[in-house]
């Protein structure tokens, strides 16, 4: 806990003296708390305690060792059990302390090192922390005969939530551990695996749905959502567990690892801290396993030190290589740097899920999401390595009081609408990635920016409708079931015309499901669908064009007509119906999203800046849907917005190449005019003063004079001097 110099007196007066056993671990050393240390040792020697004061971080301080009252080596012994953590070094340490409180003598084996990484499996894992270093397996080797048990829950805890099993109660009580949990771990193990890591237990199926526990996540003691789960196990029966076996064959098999996949069930590796498996706080990673695996994709859970520390690096490009997993979802924080060494382009796809330092409340209630400290370390760095931020799938939050401790532990609370979220990005991806490309189902959106008449499909620095040609010609090429490509842009825009999307019913049905707040918020705002404009024979029109499995399509109005420009971009104002009804409708239609140039306005509709809730409506209207968005790479600015709030992989595109742009024939004539005028001055008056009068003449015959600057009103001699300036600015552009 942590103790305030205010306090120390307190504690030290009230509690402490009555103590036989004190375990105090100060960080920062003796310098950043000697009063509260030195009061302690003096309690201690006067009264008799065993007092143990350790340092917080991997330096020693010596000084501590000197004011406590235990001995030398077994001072040691209890530093190292807290710099190793985990449950089986914690039990050791309160046996130890146990027996100095009732005066006798216990046997503990000695400190245990845990791995820097190695593979997590909820139903039995494959090594305890504080067991030592971990086998170094084959891959694809069998299990050992006898199951380890894998980190039980906290203190209080039941162990399941959100449906999944989260391990069993040790015999001795919760884990402890030092680290805090869910944060980037800073310590260095002193022995751990020499490089390949022992293989994935197989894959357990979820013991109940996700939704079923909704609401109850990190409320009460973790009984009741046991229960829950039990009962639906039950409810589910061999149904359930016919179905996981049918995704996953090796389930049935309990003592067998799975081989890398050949042509099977999907698979997700996903990469988690390891203070978390230490801390026995995997709630969030065992729902995440349990909606991947009820989407039928394998879960491989593998906890690291760092995806900085060179034995757990080799334990992640060894388990890439072996498992072959589809795809990647990493929960670790910071950039890797030298990611590519770690995924390598044209590797599977790396998703990144945020584990939140945020407060579960304090989310709810930003309007930014997350945390400074959050939106660095899991959103703006991550983004270095190319990740995709697919969303959080928890939060910290404040566990049940402890009625023996009188504490309440900080932990990290499951967010079960982002795990779903999560799950369904990696599902989708990994179904777009294992479909024939003859029957992806694209979708290529034009921005309508609100700009120029006649400038439809307008983008910042792209032709669109020539890159939408282009693009339709290259999926052609690529095996995409595309016909001939429009023979140019202006085919393509006539091409488009409004034809029927989602049916008035099925909105209806759609909106229904969503946030309540959002319903109030759209009705508010825009009343009720009958009346939104681009409903037409009970269905809101998309205007678009067909090209096989390809459809390119222009966003409905963001707003009101009128109000094209100032709407467009309002952080305040819902989007139409008709707006929302084209992304569900993309959603069901769509197996990707094409969003071509920068920018449209979805990225922009209102809700969170980060960690978007169901109620947020860029979430809304796009959902999962894998966005790819050719983006202007001047603008980064903006383009995180569409990285952030829809998943979107830019693509950065170059602006225009910037050239002189010249005078035109019109120009051309002027220019000679004056350049006559100029070397007729001073040697032909006459000359001149007819060139001056066939400047004027022709400047305003072109109509340039009045870009010029001339009007019937202005002097000759003035005229001149406009006409010749612009010119010269003209030629400068």
């Amino acid at each position: 806990m942590h103790i305030l110099a205010s306090t120390s007196a307190t504690i030290l007066d009230r509690s402490a003296r009555h103590a036989q056993v004190i375990v105090a671990r100060v960080l920062g050393g003796l310098d950043w708390w000697r009063y509260g240390a030195e009061r302690l040792a003096e309690t201690a020697r006067a009264h008799g305690i065993a007092l143990a004061l350790l340092s917080g971080e991997d330096q020693d301080d010596p000084r501590l060792a000197a004011l406590s009252t235990i001995p030398e080596e077994e001072w040691t012994r209890w530093l190292g059990y807290f710099r190793q953590g985990g449950p089986d070094n914690m039990r050791a340490l309160l046996r130890l302390a146990a027996a100095r409180a009732a005066g006798t003598v216990a046997d503990a084996p000695p400190p245990r090192p845990a791995p820097a990484a190695d593979f997590y499996e909820r139903a039995g894992a494959l090594v305890r922390p504080g067991a030592g270093p971990a086998r170094v397996l084959p891959l694809a080797d069998p299990l050992p005969d006898r199951p380890l048990p894998n980190p039980p829950p906290h203190a209080g805890e039941g162990g399941a939530v959100s449906g999944v099993e989260g391990g069993r109660q040790g015999p001795d009580g919760a884990g402890i551990s030092h680290h805090v949990s869910g944060q980037p771990e800073t310590d260095q193990p002193e022995s751990g695996p020499a490089g390949a890591a022992p293989g994935p237990a197989p894959i357990a199926g979820a013991t109940g749905p996700l939704s079923r526990m909704r609401g109850r996540v990190g409320e009460g003691d973790g009984r009741e959502e046991t229960e829950a789960a039990n009962r639906a196990n039950t409810e589910h029966g061999k149904s359930r567990e016919q179905a996981r076996t049918q995704h996953h064959p090796s389930a049935a098999q309990p003592d067998q690892a799975p081989d890398a996949p050949q042509g099977a069930a999907p698979r997700a590796l996903i990469l988690f801290y390891r203070s978390l498996w230490l801390a026995g706080d995997t709630a969030a990673i065992d729902g995440l396993c349990a909606a991947l695996e009820a989407r039928g994709i394998g879960a491989l859970p593998l906890f690291v030190s760092s995806l900085k520390d060179p034995a757990a690096r080799a334990v992640v490009r060894e388990a890439l290589r072996a498992q072959a997993p589809d795809l990647v979802i990493t929960t670790t924080a910071f950039a890797a740097g030298d990611g590519d060494d770690l995924f390598p382009a044209g590797g599977p796809a790396v998703l990144q899920a945020i584990v939140g330092t945020t407060a579960f409340s304090a989310w709810q209630a930003s309007p930014r999401g997350l945390a400074a400290s959050d939106l660095a370390m899991h959103v703006v760095l991550p983004e270095l390595d190319g990740r995709v931020l697919a969303g959080a799938i928890s939060f910290k939050d404040g566990a049940a009081v402890d009625p023996d401790l009188a504490f309440t532990a900080t932990r990290n609370r499951p967010e079960p609408e982002g795990i779903a979220l999560v799950a369904e990005r990696a599902a989708r991806l990994i179904a777009l990635a294992r479909r024939p490309r003859a029957q992806r189902r694209l979708a290529v959106l034009m921005p309508d920016y609100p700009g120029a008449a006649g400038r439809t499909g307008y983008a910042v620095g792209l032709d669109v409708p020539e890159s939408a040609c282009a693009v339709l010609a290259r999926l052609a090429a690529e095996g995409y079931d595309v016909p001939p490509a429009p023979a140019g842009a202006r085919a393509l825009l006539d091409s488009i015309r409004p034809r029927p999307g989602l049916s008035l019913a099925d909105y209806r049905c759609r909106l229904a499901r969503l946030p309540q707040a959002l319903q109030d918020a759209m009705a508010g705002a825009w009343g009720d669908p009958e009346e939104d404009d681009d409903l037409a024979d009970g269905a809101f029109a998309v205007r678009c064009a067909r090209f096989g499995t390809v459809t390119v399509a222009l966003a409905p109005e963001r707003g009101r007509a009128l109000d094209r420009r100032a709407d467009y971009h309002d952080p305040a104002l819902p989007p139409r119906h008709a707006l929302l009804a084209f992304g569900l409708w993309l959603q069901e239609t769509c197996d990707a999203l094409v969003h071509l140039g920068a920018h449209g306005t979805l990225e922009w509709l209102p809700g969170k800046a980060a960690a978007l809730t169901p109620a947020c409506f860029p979430r809304a209207v796009l959902g999962a849907l894998p966005v790819a968005y050719p983006f202007l790479v001047s603008n980064p600015g903006e383009a995180a917005q569409a990285k952030r709030r829809i998943a979107g992989v830019t693509i950065g595109h170059l602006p225009p190449p910037m050239t002189s742009a010249g005078l035109g024939a019109a120009e051309q004539r002027l220019e000679r005019l004056v350049d006559e005028y100029a070397a007729a001055d001073g040697l032909d008056t006459r000359r001149r003063d007819r060139l001056a009068g066939l400047i004027v003449e022709a400047a305003r015959e072109t109509g340039l004079a009045r870009h010029a600057g001339v009007d019937g009103d202005t002097a000759p001699d003035e005229a001149l001097k406009r006409i010749d300036a612009w010119l010269c600015d003209v030629k400068d552009l």
